[in-house]
């Protein structure tokens, strides 16, 4: 057997050749032996491991390791002019073939040398089919450095309406096999708010294209700035390793696939970074994920996707609203774009440059950990948007761990809609001074939430009672208790610390019951004020409890001041009253299970000029069948026996500490009880110290008085003292 010199050329036309001699072919790039083997047509020959001669009718085929090809022997130059299109898609066929419908074909690698392949058409991808090039892993500096980039694959598309690589994933509905179109993507059968024909595209109805490496790459859309970079669908256990995706819309794509991977991985795309639509099991990691933002007199802004522009693939037909979200998110580019995605984990990421960074919208048991998110025109993290169980209806919430995610600059760093669970911990925002600076998108109108911040450094924040923060950081720390500061402070804030105060008493109260559970506060703080005299008001400084009626049950508060000094010995709480002083304040309504202790605090209601025919409200606190404890004690010296200014508890003439209501009338029985202590205190007032406005003895009282001044002690009209009891002790 001999063994002759050749070229490709030759061993397809020559004639005379020997079977029985084994061929060297000399062409650059497509070296290698050949050996006859049998006979074929030209349909066989693919130039790079099959060649068909047109003289003798006999079939040669290289002589290589099973499994490995290289595309330069099917006749890509990867000059950056040469239409290369049909040599790689050899290439990859060679390997598996994309038109095959079958679950078991192919498997092997696809090797594209360094250098510039332009390709006219999608390249597809069919099964167990390693795609692999030589990386420049400086991704970044691609557009500066492309001689550099390693291996390229160029699109150059009259129409830009394609992917430059896709997976071989063919329609067999009605028996017609028609590939993916472009703007589609598979649904697992129960996402809503797909097209109208989406039956056609449940993923069961198209082939898969399991097992695809895509690896060492850098795609580029061309000029015309191509739709997508790669796109997998119904391809499971597939990875994208270490690939850079530039000029396209939108990056890549995972669709219906399963315990996938991208990692190492770069896009700079115009809409749409990395998106998984309707996925389960896969990891997103150590990946660079930037957008083509653009700055404008030193702000970033980010134009929106048209509708019409719009891919099927991202809910069209829903109000945004409705999950309690803008069309922000609807219409904005996004770095991360997951939907329909069960168990993903995104690690170690960066996202920038863009409307949003990572939306998981319909999604479920997401983890975020390591994530770097800047410069985003409006949100960080979106989260939200509920789903439905194809087969039992139930819904499905969004469920999602972030842990150590970096913000900077965009206008909130969270935008937490209906449905979601989250636990989101060591989150930290900084941004200019110009940012808004919003830890989360103030959306009161989100139903069936449940989110828990910890370790949070953040200035801003805003409160809701599905929206929890257990920070024990310097920043935002919550040991149990909640600080008022009337001058300054802000009903919208935590009022975790001094920083961070509320504004008026009705916002502590409400932070007490709706965190008695989670994260009970033991302590309200309120800031001292100065003293009421002639020139000062008894508004002044004072938290104000408004003409609202609150509610409390199952809570034991202390109630006291913080920021004293000698010209604000201490704090004040002031009851609003009705603005045509007609006796009527807010009442704080004691449930069950309450104990408040006030300390070095004075209560003061409003100053009424007449009284109402009916009054609806003319106590402090009132019971309804119910037990409470309350305390009151002051710091102040023993007040002389004659009326002050206002004193500690200031009821003015028609007012009442207590009122007790009942619910079924049963005379001169007690139907709530209190137990109520006064230390060191004076309480100014005519009416008395408790009403009898039910008209029967309703209330049990079991007080202590401890150098204390009461109405009854100065004053000598009737109805002072406890007008509603029926059982006394230690009275005084």
């Amino acid at each position: 057997m001999a063994i002759i010199e050749t070229t490709i050329g030759q061993l397809r036309t020559a004639a005379g050749l020997n079977p029985t001699d084994q061929y060297y072919t000399t062409d650059i790039c497509q070296e290698g032996f050949w050996y006859a083997d049998g006979y074929g047509s030209l349909i066989d020959d693919n130039l790079g491991t099959v060649l068909w001669n047109s003289n003798s009718g006999q079939l040669f085929k290289r002589v290589y390791d099973a499994g490995f090809v290289n595309a330069k022997w099917f006749g890509a130059k990867g000059d950056g002019t040469t239409d290369d299109t049909t040599a790689i898609q050899a290439s990859l066929d060679c390997i598996s073939d994309h038109t095959d419908l079958t679950l078991t074909v192919g498997g092997g690698t696809v090797f594209l040398p360094k250098g510039d392949y332009m390709i006219t058409d999608t390249l597809l991808v069919g099964q167990n089919c390693r795609l692999i090039g030589v990386s420049n892993r400086y991704h970044g500096f691609y557009l500066n450095a492309s001689s550099s980039a390693g291996t390229v694959i160029r699109a150059n598309f009259d129409d830009n309406n394609k992917w430059v690589i896709s997976s071989a994933t063919y329609n067999q509905y009605n028996g017609s096999f028609i590939l993916l179109p472009y703007d589609i993507a598979l649904s697992k059968g129960g996402r809503p708010n797909t097209p109208p024909d989406y039956n056609s595209y449940t993923y069961d109805n198209y082939i898969y294209r399991m097992g695809i490496n895509i690896e060492n790459l850098t795609i580029d859309g061309g000029q015309n700035v191509a739709f997508g970079g790669i796109r997998l669908s119904n391809a499971g256990n597939s990875t994208i390793r270490n690939v850079g995706v530039f000029n396209t819309r939108c990056g890549i794509m995972l669709n219906t696939c399963w315990g996938g991977s991208i990692e190492n991985s770069f896009t700079n795309s115009e809409w749409y970074g990395v998106l998984t639509i309707s996925c389960n099991s896969l990891l997103i990691i150590d990946s660079y994920i930037r957008g083509r933002n653009q700055k404008h007199e030193g702000y970033h802004y980010e134009p929106l996707i048209g509708a019409e522009e719009l891919p099927k693939f991202i809910y069209q037909d829903s109000q945004y609203s409705d999950w309690g979200l803008d069309d922000d998110v609807k219409y904005g580019k996004t770095s991360i774009y997951c939907s329909d995605t069960m168990s993903l984990a995104i690690n170690a990421t960066v996202a920038e440059q863009s409307a949003n960074g990572i939306a998981c919208l319909c999604s479920s048991v997401m983890s975020l950990t390591s994530i770097y998110i800047e410069e985003m025109v409006n949100y960080g993290i979106t989260i939200g948007v509920s789903i439905k169980h194809p087969i039992t209806n139930q819904l499905i919430e969004n469920q999602v761990i972030a842990d150590q995610v970096n913000f900077y600059w965009m206008k909130a760093a969270f935008y937490l809609g209906s449905y979601v669970m989250a636990q989101l911990h060591t989150i930290f925002y900084d941004g200019p001074s110009f940012a808004n600076n919003q830890l989360f998108v103030y959306n009161s109108d989100c139903v069936d939430r449940n989110i828990l911040f910890s370790n949070t450094v953040y200035v801003k924040r805003k409160y809701y009672s599905d929206i929890l923060f257990i920070d024990e950081g310097v920043h935002g720390q919550n040991y149990g208790a909640v600080y008022i500061d009337p001058t300054s402070g802000n009903d919208d804030n935590y009022g975790f610390n001094k920083n961070d105060a509320l504004q008026t008493f009705d916002s502590a109260l409400v932070r007490v019951q709706n965190q008695s559970t989670i994260n009970p506060i033991k302590t309200i703080y309120i800031k001292a004020a100065l003293p009421v005299s002639e020139n000062v008001t008894a508004q002044t400084d004072a938290a104000i409890k408004n003409l609202n009626i609150v509610a409390l049950e199952n809570c034991n508060i202390l109630i006291t001041s913080y920021d004293f000094s000698e010209t604000h010995p201490k704090a004040r709480i002031y009851f609003e009253g009705r603005e045509d002083k007609i006796a009527e304040i807010g009442r704080i309504d004691l449930l069950s299970n309450v104990n408040l202790y006030f300390k070095n605090v004075d209560l003061v209601c409003n100053t009424a000029t007449a009284m109402s025919a009916e009054p609806t409200n003319l106590s402090m606190f009132g019971l309804t069948n119910s037990y409470a404890k309350v305390t009151f004690e002051s710091n102040d010296e023993m007040y002389p026996m004659v009326p002050s200014v206002t004193g500690n508890i200031f009821l003015d003439l028609a007012y009442f500490i207590f009122q007790a209501n009942i619910k079924v009338a049963m005379a001169n029985t007690p139907q709530s009880l209190l137990d109520v202590k006064f230390l060191n205190i004076n309480i100014v007032g005519v009416a008395g110290l408790s009403s009898n406005l039910t008209g029967t003895n309703s209330l049990g009282v079991d007080c202590v008085q401890i150098n204390s001044i009461v109405p009854s002690a100065y004053y000598s009209l009737p109805n002072t003292g406890w007008q509603d009891a029926v059982i006394m002790r230690n009275n005084f």
